[in-house]
């Protein structure tokens, strides 16, 4: 995503200067050092110390802090190789982007007689702060441009403006220029140009005529109005998550059903037990870690719609499976004394990590996605 900065004459630009990026991937590469120490050190603890718990969770933090290093790479890349620059010309709105790597250049100027509207709403942008400071927004302003192409069909353009002077002069123009101007109290925040031909009708708009409801720019917001989205916006979200839950969440889900049904069926049993508790020397514990993470996922937590039982559900299921797979375990070798105490407390544990990892995840949903 390219960020846009300036606003002196309503002149905005992406470009970064040229120090920046060596600056950017220096970082990266500081970080992926990192990443390859932590994940070494990792195999090491597993090859020659036969350490299961450590040896997990480092590889994995090493898995991925790189994972975001190639992340942070093709985001690098891409704010460097392509500008964008964006006017409010005396004549119209234009917008140049241009990819250094290949040369290509876009150029588009919607003329102000070509303009068949603009509507001004709400937007909230969330600032992160430290734990002790109460959180806020920045109240911020999207300007939808509207307009008809020579083929006759309607088009957008979108443009997010923070500082109240510029959006004054964006204001200006476009009514010294004949251009309707309309504003909305909705926060239109999740409002983006992919779903502007379905959702711009429905919003609720009045004409802008200086004496009209209005609202500040640049402000601190601690309660930002509630994100407002078209019928069209909501029925995709609950088919996006319909479609993930198909094609990878439930697969998931299954896959560590039976990749624990396999353990305790061929790996379990052969765990030695102290004191009615798998030993140090098992895979136990690297195993709980493994699956409150999987189940984390593939049980998407995180979802508003997940309830408060969901952990006790997923610790349940867990010891049934394990369970199942030990005593199938009797059609070939006798089992030990308590193992069956052993896996209660595996599976007790986990749902402990997972009755956490719920309820911190709830308190995040409710501070930030609300």
């Amino acid at each position: 995503m390219l960020e846009i900065r300036g606003g002196k004459d309503l002149k905005y630009s992406s470009e970064l200067p040229a120090w920046s990026r060596y600056v950017h991937f220096a970082i990266i590469g500081f970080l992926g050092l990192i990443a390859l120490a932590i994940f070494s050190f990792g195999m090491y603890l597993l090859i020659y110390e036969s350490d299961w718990i450590f040896s997990f969770i480092l590889a994995g933090l090493g898995i991925f802090i790189g994972w975001i290093c190639w992340i942070l790479i093709g985001v690098t890349r891409f704010q460097h190789e392509v500008i964008m620059k964006i006017e409010l010309r005396e004549d119209g709105f234009f917008t140049s982007v241009q990819n250094l790597k290949t040369g290509k250049l876009f150029e588009e100027l919607v003329p102000f007689a070509q303009m068949d509207e603009v509507l001004i709403g709400r937007i909230f942008r969330y600032v992160q702060t430290p734990k002790n400071v109460p959180r806020y927004y920045i109240a911020g302003a999207k300007i939808i441009m509207v307009w008809t192409d020579e083929q006759g069909k309607r088009q957008f353009g979108t443009f997010v403006e923070e500082k109240q002077e510029n959006l004054d002069l964006w204001i200006e123009r476009f009514r010294q220029n004949g251009v309707p101007v309309y504003n909305t109290q909705l926060n239109i925040t999740q409002v983006n140009h992919p779903q502007l031909s379905e959702a711009y009708e429905q919003i609720p708009k009045l004409p802008y005529d200086g004496e009209s409801p209005y609202f500040q720019t640049g402000l601190k917001i601690y309660d930002p109005t509630p994100e407002w989205k078209s019928t069209e916006m909501l029925a995709n979200e609950e088919a996006k998550k319909r479609r993930n839950d198909v094609r990878f969440f439930r697969p998931l889900f299954i896959g560590v059903i039976v990749f624990n049904f396999l353990v305790a069926l061929l790996w379990m049993p052969g765990w030695g037990i102290e004191d009615e508790l798998f030993n140090d020397a098992s895979p136990s514990t690297a195993i709980t870690l493994g699956n409150v993470a999987l189940l984390f996922l593939a049980r998407t937590y995180w979802r508003k719609k997940a309830r408060w039982y969901r952990p006790l559900v997923d610790t349940l299921i867990m010891f049934a499976v394990h369970a199942m797979g030990v005593s199938t375990s009797l059609l070939n070798a006798p089992l030990q004394e308590y193992v069956y105490d052993a896996l209660f407390v595996e599976n007790f544990t986990m749902g402990v990590f997972l009755g956490g990892a719920y309820f911190i995840t709830r308190l995040f949903v409710y501070r930030i996605i609300r």
